[in-house]
């Protein structure tokens, strides 16, 4: 997706999420195996186990429907939306496809999640491989 980044594929297949419309919520949530962020072999691969364990107990799509509602409470997604929508109404965005409109609202998509929405995040994730490490 986004230029400078290293993609982690644990299969052969490719992610739907770069075909998907931007009024789509949580499409980037449907490919767990795609990374946004470079990171070491090692890591990748760390990264890679964790998203099986979590698709495999179920909890990634709990973790992705948790994340989906406090993105929407938050407004962020709406900020979002009318940040593509103007961004694809304006000629001079030069906005041609996808992956044109995902380089440009990235960064500010990325930096406008409310910080209490992170803290969440991260805390449910941190339960949920918990309970995986003591079971």
């Amino acid at each position: 997706m986004p230029a400078a980044t290293t993609t982690t594929n644990s299969s052969s297949s490719t992610s739907n999420s770069t075909s998907a419309s931007p009024s789509q919520s949580s499409s980037h949530l449907a490919s767990p195996t795609c990374s946004t962020t470079t990171l070491p072999p090692s890591d990748a691969l760390l990264r890679a186990d964790i998203n099986r364990r979590l698709l495999e107990s179920g909890e990634y799509e709990k973790l992705s429907s948790h994340v989906t509602l406090l993105l929407r409470e938050s407004g962020w997604r709406e900020s979002t939306l009318h940040t593509c929508n103007r961004l694809l109404r304006d000629p001079c965005a030069k906005v041609i496809n996808y992956q044109t409109l995902y380089a440009a609202v990235e960064r500010d998509a990325m930096e406008g999640v409310d910080g209490q929405v992170k803290v969440e995040v991260v805390k449910r994730i941190r339960e949920a491989l918990e309970g995986m490490v003591e079971a």
